[in-house]
């Protein structure tokens, strides 16, 4: 290249530069400008609550959060509600309507007691939000444990082991329906804590529908087919009979297998030669009343059929005046005592030996009689009036009501399940209510001296045999009375003995 060249294109590059520089704005200005514009486009009030952020020189201490400002009021949740730089307790101006009780629970199972509380923003250590432990001794008695058999309300309902509906009774007993009350349960077991009504602690009974079924037994055979079977008893032992003509040996035995008619469930028959109802007596058809005399001291007999008056035998104790009773359902003949030692007594109806059972110690307590629809052994006492139960094993009188009308003797009337007794002198026939020893007229047929009073089944009469011998037979069920005559006088007691 020539110089020529050379020198014109440094004159042009010269030319250009100069150009540039005239027309080019000033870089400096316009990169502050662009800035300044930029800072104002950035939100100072992020959350709306009308107050700025701290860094762009505001009093807002969390700009996402549009309930933290100054103007908010501090309330209970760990943070600094109203930016003074305090949090909760620690502020005094936090809103104590937002402050929490907490209960004491001593043994951390998560329930406080009611007793010992706290009121704070957040649970101290050793308390909770509740007040609902019933125990707070115990981590293990809470609302939300199991009750169990131990004799205290673990779950705090109120209600202990089987009174809870929610017990857990595994580690109580094992407990069995009785549902016959033989005192032999089903199978079925029954866990509880104590022993429920009408259970027992065993599974031994073969029918627990039929009180008459008891236990596992062995086999009687009943050849004639009248549900009695004879001896000897086979085995094996258990619920279920070695075959279907083998009965449970503890049903009676027949005295005849050959008979269906002849078994201990019939009616004896009396003197027909046969031990109907295998009693080991073919029974007298003579029906014998007996009676106690208080001028000898004496038990006699009295024939009904022919009227004859027989000694027995001494009563072996002075006897004042009283009566006599047949228990049916134990077989024993009781006397009471009313002027003499003031005492119940047993009698041998073999011997006439009365022996004592205890002192009742109540003056002319002197009529008696059993009733066997209740087993009870019931006494009336002649001025004063009253009307008594009478304890069999320890002879004391419990009163039960005062009758209208003074009444000596008594006996029950199984045709119409009421005890029938006499008023002496004015001879008013009544009934006394059992339970509240109230009385009801039935009849008055005549005067009648103290006497001895007894129903008589055979005949279906009642008897009484008043104090100067003068025997007369009621109606049962109108009360009219006959004159039957005269057998001695001095019998104060009287009653039917079955033979």
């Amino acid at each position: 290249m020539d110089m020529a060249m050379t020198r014109a294109i440094s004159v042009a590059a010269l030319l250009t530069l100069v150009a540039c520089q005239r027309t080019t704005p000033d870089r400096t200005t316009s990169v502050e400008t662009a800035s300044a514009d930029t800072d104002s486009d950035i939100p100072t009030d992020r959350d709306g609550d009308g107050f700025d952020d701290e860094s762009v020189g505001g009093e807002d201490c969390d700009d996402l959060d549009a309930a933290i400002h100054p103007d908010a009021t501090e309330v209970c949740d760990q943070l600094d509600n109203d930016c003074d730089g305090r949090v909760d307790l620690d502020d005094d101006d936090l809103d104590p309507t937002t402050l929490v009780v907490f209960y004491e629970d001593s043994d951390g199972d998560g329930y406080g007691k009611a007793t010992v509380s706290k009121t704070a923003c957040t649970a101290p250590h050793g308390f909770v939000d509740n007040d609902i432990d019933c125990y707070d001794q115990d981590d293990r008695v809470h609302p939300a444990a199991i009750e169990v058999c131990n004799g205290h309300d673990d779950d705090c309902n109120g209600l202990v082991d089987d009174d809870d509906p929610a017990v857990d009774a595994s580690n109580g007993d094992i407990f069995h329906a009785d549902a016959d009350g033989d005192g032999l349960g089903d199978p079925v077991e029954v866990p509880a804590c104590e022993r429920p009504p009408g259970h027992v602690n065993n599974s031994d009974d073969c029918d627990d529908a039929d009180p008459l079924v008891a236990g596992p037994s062995l086999w009687l055979e009943d050849l004639d087919g009248d549900d009695f079977g004879v001896g000897p008893a086979v085995g094996p032992l258990g619920c279920v009979g070695p075959g279907p003509t083998f009965l449970r040996e503890s049903y009676p035995e027949d005295c005849d297998d050959a008979d269906p008619g002849v078994h201990p469930a019939v009616t004896e028959v009396c003197e027909d030669g046969v031990d109907n109802d295998c009693d080991g007596v073919d029974q007298s058809c003579t029906s014998i009343l007996y009676l106690v005399n208080d001028d000898t001291d004496s038990l006699q007999t009295f024939n009904a059929d022919t009227g004859a008056i027989a000694d027995v035998g001494s009563l072996g104790t002075p006897f004042g005046f009283g009566d006599i009773a047949w228990d049916s359902t134990n077989d024993v003949l009781y006397m009471i005592d009313g002027r003499g030692d003031y005492a119940l007594h047993t009698v041998d109806i073999t011997t006439g030996h009365a022996s004592q059972v205890g002192v009742h110690g109540l003056s002319d307590l002197i009529g008696l009689a059993y009733d066997p629809s209740t087993d009870r052994l019931f006494a009336t006492r002649h001025g004063p009036d009253g009307f008594y139960e009478m304890n069999r094993n320890t002879g004391a009188a419990v009163l039960i009501g005062v009758p209208g009308a003074g009444y000596d003797d008594l006996t029950y009337l199984p045709s119409s399940d009421l005890l029938v007794a006499i008023e002496p002198g004015t001879g008013a026939v009544g009934s006394i209510d059992r339970t509240t020893g109230v009385d009801q007229f039935l009849n008055s047929p005549g005067w009648i001296d103290n006497y001895g009073l007894a129903w008589e089944p055979d005949n279906d009469v009642i008897w009484a045999f008043d104090y100067r011998g003068d025997v007369y037979q009621y109606d049962p069920v109108t009360f009219d009375r006959v004159h039957m005559g005269n057998v001695g006088s001095s019998i104060v007691g009287a009653t039917w003995i079955p033979n």
